[in-house]
């Protein structure tokens, strides 16, 4: 347990030195619209879009409405799980915290069927069966992860573990649409978009593998980051059965352990 004395040195030493956080994420906020009205704008009303503008290969979606319903599930907890983990937006508001957060859990929950509904009818000149196979446990991951947010902080009342799963969710909510887009870019001119016994473009399916390959150390590294520790293991707990005089909890307040701290 964190006493008042703790929590309260904690928040004077969070306001010295210079905010790493807000400015990393305020540049991963650019690259997220950016990426986003590409998306909405370069491809509008086209039955086939470029997965990535700079990666010239097209890519179908099945069915217009599942790929909006997909879309709005993706790009609402893309661009607020950024808010969520953010130390300045927890603690000037923690009940809109609280109440995003259970929008990004439904979100997550969504995101599974539409995901994949469009990975199961991708068309099969495209991608190989294993590919629908990764998207379905990408999204069935997606979903896990927002509700493990809100397991370590409703019944566990653990808020490290619930720090730490917050920034896990924050990474597979931008992993696949951001990293994977940005990913084919190198790859496409690298392999010269080639094209396997089949007709298939193999830069989607080289950049798939990769994601795969590099989902786990790149998620714990940024978990790390954000709250000193990873790989499932809370180096402390803080009991958030007490509030304040106000009726917010305590312990919203940015984590001790962040290693943002030395790079001041």
């Amino acid at each position: 347990m964190v006493s008042k004395k703790n929590l309260s040195s904690e928040k004077k030493a969070s306001s010295k030195g210079f905010d790493w956080q807000s400015v990393i994420l305020l540049f991963i906020l650019f690259v997220d619209i950016t990426l986003v009205s590409h998306m909405v704008f370069v491809n509008f009303g086209n039955p086939k879009m470029y997965f990535m503008y700079g990666a010239k290969f097209y890519i179908t979606y099945p069915n217009r409405p599942m790929t909006v319903a997909h879309g709005i599930f993706g790009v609402i907890p893309l661009i607020l799980s950024l808010y969520q983990i953010s130390h300045v937006a927890r603690n000037n508001s923690p009940k809109t915290h609280r109440r995003i957060g259970m929008l990004l859990v439904i979100c997550g929950g969504l995101q599974i069927p539409t995901t994949c509904w469009l990975g199961i009818n991708w068309p099969a000149q495209e991608v190989l069966d294993v590919m629908r196979v990764l998207f379905c446990i990408f999204a069935f991951l997606w979903g896990l992860w927002g509700f493990a947010v809100l397991y370590y902080i409703r019944w566990k009342k653990d808020m490290a573990m619930h720090r730490q799963w917050a920034v896990r969710f924050a990474v597979i909510c931008h992993f696949v649409p951001i990293v994977g887009r940005l990913l084919a870019i190198p790859i496409w001119y690298l392999y010269s978009a080639p094209l396997d016994a089949e007709g298939r473009n193999t830069t989607l399916q080289t950049t798939i593998w990769t994601l795969v390959c590099i989902f786990l150390p790149f998620q714990e590294f940024w978990v790390w980051l954000e709250t000193g520790s990873c790989w499932f293991h809370s180096p402390f707990t803080i009991d958030v059965s007490h509030k304040t005089e106000s009726g917010d909890m305590e312990s919203l307040v940015p984590s001790r352990h962040s290693n943002y701290a030395s790079c001041s």
